[in-house]
């Protein structure tokens, strides 16, 4: 789902997503988190950004330096843009949402697309 949002976000924008030779390399990162944790999921971040002091800071952030009195369960996305040629990092961004359990997979697709074009929304600017 988070794959067809990036995707639907760069069409939109006029910019194609392909396989192979690209200019850019497309990674991202999920976490979820709540009034005690964060953990998150890497599969789609690759090697050499360190995930963990992304995971470190936003604990810190969203969890040890927050205020809110009430009990949460958030997800957030990370999106990194990287140079194709070089590695090195072009763009970063990020979406945070309130996690719905039970919606129907269009809800779930949709608040999805939501967060991605938010994160991305600078970038195309």
């Amino acid at each position: 789902m988070v794959q067809t949002a990036i995707t639907s976000a760069f069409k939109a924008n006029g910019i194609p997503v392909v396989q192979g030779d690209a200019d850019l390399i497309i990674a991202y990162l999920l976490m979820r988190q709540g009034n005690v944790s964060t953990s998150l999921a890497q599969d789609y971040f690759g090697h050499g950004r360190d995930a963990s002091a992304i995971m470190d800071e936003a604990h810190r952030r969203g969890v040890i330096e927050s205020k809110r009195p009430d009990t949460f369960d958030d997800g957030g996305i990370v999106i990194d843009l990287l140079d194709a040629r070089t590695n090195k990092l072009v763009f970063r961004n990020y979406a945070r949402k309130a996690i719905i359990e039970g919606i129907s997979p269009d809800e779930r697709q949709q608040r999805i697309n939501a967060a991605v074009n938010q994160a991305l929304a600078p970038f195309f600017r």
